[in-house]
């Protein structure tokens, strides 16, 4: 489920294309994906409370990657890209 939404998140960061991309979420995401691939197989409680939390949050950098790829899809270019502040506006 991990790889299914890295490579959504891949996707949306190649459909940004021109101006700022989102390289800073998508090395957070690579961040969270491998860590909790480590904790993943540490076993017990703590390690799948902590692999839930890792994805929650690349699901978050996803649907914000989402939400600045529709708004540039629709023409609207004020939107420059996210980063660790929120969406930045042009």
């Amino acid at each position: 489920m991990g790889l299914v939404i890295f490579l959504l998140s891949v996707y949306f960061l190649c459909s940004e294309g021109s101006g700022k991309t989102l390289i800073t979420m998508m090395v957070l995401e690579l961040l969270a994906v491998s860590s909790a691939g480590v904790y993943a197989f540490s076993g017990g409680n703590m390690g799948f409370l902590f692999v839930i939390f890792c994805m929650m949050g690349v699901e978050v950098s996803v649907l914000v990657s989402i939400f600045v790829s529709v708004v540039r899809h629709k023409g609207d270019t004020r939107v420059t890209g996210a980063s660790l502040d929120g969406v930045e506006w042009g």
